[in-house]
């Protein structure tokens, strides 16, 4: 279906062509800076307005400003290269905003891209799922040393079932393991209530 202009295509196909877009141009997607610089300069590379050329300018200074204040506080004094999460922090400082929304860009305000909130939304996901995880391998170890063997086995579901752990009782008092007294898995019963 064809669009007759960019302000009645719906935001989902705007969402696709902007990565299709990225992914033929750049491989990736392109920071604030350079979607700025793309969009607002003419073919023949020069920018299409002052105002325009102004705000890109000053990104521009704020980035290598950046960068050089980084590279001198380097130990091992090689340049430093900001990140696009960096350069995306820094666009969002610089360029003005009206209601809300960051000049210069369009649609792509609504588009999920390497911006201070959304990285750190993703760095947030990863610690908790990070968190989560570690939690579940503590709790698989410990099921795991618990459950040594077919008798640790059943001590596992006598813990969580009453009638099991009464039968258990009954049947290791009625036939009794060699080499283990009764009252061991009597002690293992009280340390885990405990």
């Amino acid at each position: 279906m064809a669009h007759p202009n960019w302000s009645k295509t719906p935001h989902y196909v705007r969402k696709t062509w902007f990565k299709i877009y990225a992914a033929k141009e750049t491989g990736h997607l392109p920071s604030l800076m350079e979607l700025y610089e793309r969009t607002h300069k003419n073919k023949a590379g020069v920018f299409v307005d002052g105002k325009s050329e102004q705000i890109y300018n000053d990104v521009v200074a704020r980035v290598e400003d950046r960068q050089t204040q980084l590279t001198q506080q380097s130990t091992d004094g090689l340049p430093v290269t900001l990140s696009t999460l960096e350069v995306d922090k820094i666009y969002e400082e610089v360029v003005p905003k009206k209601k809300g929304r960051t000049l210069g860009i369009g649609s792509v305000n609504d588009v999920p891209r390497a911006t201070s909130s959304y990285g750190q939304r993703r760095d947030d996901e990863v610690t908790e799922l990070r968190r989560e995880s570690a939690q579940l391998r503590n709790e698989l170890t410990a099921t795991k040393s618990r459950m040594g063997g077919v008798e640790g086995f059943l001590d596992v579901i006598a813990a969580t079932n009453p009638e099991w752990e009464s039968m258990l009782r009954n049947m290791r008092q009625q036939h009794p393991i060699q080499g283990e007294s009764s009252d061991v898995h009597n002690k293992a019963d009280v340390t885990r209530r405990g």
